[in-house]
């Protein structure tokens, strides 16, 4: 019989709509899915500082109308309790049946997937990182250039972690830094040699945000809403894509439909599942292409193909921290980009356990060098309550210590190898 599609792409996240550009633009016909999560709430429209002084029903995007922020009072990041981005990790779990012990598990139904609420970080893969796949790394450079074009990303320059991020050929300009972070770049630009011989650098962060306007979408205007969601669209969104995509009369868009396993019977494969009324689907296509996120895609993976033990997986230990300048004691609290404007790479070395060595067949259980990554993040946009709870002292006191404090201060993350 024939295919219905040459290609089925399942998920509409970055790396979907990344891959079905080039597949359409060389005429094949493709079907994307996914599980058609949006929004009916849109993000303040008004600047952070202006929206908390003078919006009569901030309370909305910043409790929810079903208290949403309060119900994930427990949850691990203040975007898991903002309620404009509830409808990205709505029902993952449970649809996907996946279950995270000592982890968080995420993923995405929505339309565009994680994008719609992510950190908008952004590098090219270490040669390190790609030496197990069989391709060159020399192979993919000219993908670079094409995805953050068409991305939009911004925090070009030269400093101590172009070669990190590897970007900048085609990146624009950096948005504008907060005075603190200004600080503490040209601090470090005064002892980086006595800094980088430890192993640590520090420079701008190269973000999918946009410093200059870009077809529909708006530069950053330091509004401040990026935990929120940004109105002007500054922030990439798969989603942004989808409508560029649905341009070309060979690709084809379906949403609300759940994927539940990959399959073959005859000569090509199929995938099968239901849509948001319950009724069930198969459609067959040359390749069916699997972009639904990364513990998703690998539960499709194991069931097409007959995986039925126990999986071990690599985990990212992250770990979040508040940094006090006291210098910029007295600062007053102003409009800022919300994501990374600094970040650093950190090289570290170590040995792994033997039970792991020998558990992943490691000959050589010397970790060489690795690099801990984070970025550090303006205060402004973050609600002063989501500090409060881990000050030693009651929270309204708390609340009145940081009101002084939080202008001098940097939140910042780490991440540490799997």
């Amino acid at each position: 019989m024939k295919p219905d599609f040459d290609v089925i792409i399942v998920g509409s996240g970055p790396a979907g709509v990344s891959a079905a550009f080039p597949l359409v633009q060389a005429g094949l016909k493709v079907l994307m899915v996914d599980g058609g999560r949006d929004t009916s709430l849109p993000p303040p429209a008004q600047p952070y500082l202006n929206a908390r002084a003078n919006d009569s029903s901030q309370w909305k995007w910043m409790v929810g109308q079903d208290f949403h922020s309060l119900k994930f009072a427990d949850a691990v990041s203040p975007k898991l309790r903002a309620p404009t981005h509830s409808y990205v990790f709505e029902g993952y779990e449970q649809t996907n049946q996946v279950v995270g012990e000592n982890f968080v598990a995420l993923g995405s139904l929505a339309q565009g997937g994680l994008s719609n609420a992510w950190g908008c970080g952004v590098a090219k893969l270490s040669l390190r990182e790609l030496a197990d796949y069989p391709f060159d790394a020399a192979d993919i450079e000219g993908s670079y250039e094409i995805v953050t074009q068409r991305m939009g990303v911004s925090g070009a320059c030269s400093d101590d972690l172009t070669d990190y991020f590897g970007l900048d050929a085609w990146a624009d300009q950096p948005i504008e830094m907060d005075p603190l972070q200004s600080r503490l770049l040209t601090k470090y630009q005064t002892a980086n040699t006595a800094l980088t011989a430890k192993g640590f650098r520090l420079g701008r962060s190269r973000v999918a945000a946009l410093s200059q306007d870009k077809g529909g979408r708006l530069a950053c205007n330091l509004s401040g809403n990026c935990l929120w969601g940004c109105d002007r669209k500054a922030l990439y969104s798969a989603i942004d894509d989808l409508a560029a995509l649905k341009k070309y009369p060979n690709f084809s868009y379906r949403s609300g439909l759940i994927v539940e396993r990959v399959s073959r019977t005859g000569e090509y494969p199929f995938i099968e599942g239901y849509d948001s009324l319950r009724r069930s689907f198969s459609m067959t296509g040359k390749k069916v292409l699997l972009a639904a996120g990364t513990l998703a895609t690998t539960r499709l993976s194991m069931i097409a193909l007959g995986i039925h033990h126990s999986l071990k997986m690599q985990a990212c230990p992250v770990a979040a921290f508040m940094l006090w300048r006291p210098f910029s004691l007295g600062l007053r609290r102003g409009p800022a980009f919300g994501l990374g404007q600094l970040s650093f790479a950190l090289t570290l070395s170590g040995k792994v356990s033997s039970d792991f060595a020998s558990s992943y067949s490691i000959d050589d259980a010397s970790l060489g060098t690795t690099n801990a990554f984070g970025s550090l993040f303006n205060t402004t946009g973050i609600p002063i309550a989501e500090f409060a709870k881990f000050m030693p002292l009651r929270k309204p006191l708390g609340i009145q210590f940081l009101r002084s404090l939080l202008s001098s201060c940097a939140v910042g993350n780490i991440y540490l190898p799997g």
